[in-house]
């Protein structure tokens, strides 16, 4: 996977720590604890985490981290539909296509790096927490992720 994502770029909605791992743990938790408790469940991925925060099924900090990375990719796909005018949930490899997205989403060239290189780094802080909090929640080794 990830060197298939190497090569043809990297997918925000399928890869690890995407917008699928983000609404598979939704949906499990929602599973799990919505057959007791009809308030929870609602098809809204950000609702159903916010709603799994405060019955305490969902601890403060996994949430923020899932929440910040389900909008910031949310944010990234809508943006890339604009740029690509096609749906497509692959960040481009191409570095023009790259640095357009990222000033799409209104990363700015200054003092503190390019823009692209800005989308980056919130790209990797982003899936890096979501993967870990799926991996959290579900108890999911390496080597099982691997397979």
């Amino acid at each position: 996977e990830e060197a298939g994502e190497a090569r043809e770029g990297v997918n925000i909605k399928a890869g690890r720590g995407g917008i699928v791992d983000v609404e598979f743990i939704a949906q499990g938790l929602t599973l799990e604890h919505g057959g007791s408790d009809p308030w929870l469940r609602v098809p809204n991925t950000l609702t159903a985490l916010r709603r799994l925060r405060r019955r305490g099924h969902l601890p403060q900090a996994a949430y923020r981290d899932l929440a910040q990375a389900y909008l910031f990719l949310r944010h990234a796909e809508s943006r890339l539909r604009i740029v690509h005018n096609i749906s497509s949930n692959v960040l481009p490899n191409d570095p023009v296509q790259r640095r357009l997205l990222a000033r799409r989403m209104g990363y700015p060239d200054d003092a503190l790096g390019k823009a692209e290189d800005k989308l980056d780094r919130d790209l990797v802080l982003h899936t890096s927490a979501a993967r870990r909090r799926f991996n959290d929640l579900f108890e999911v080794s390496i080597e099982e992720s691997k397979t």
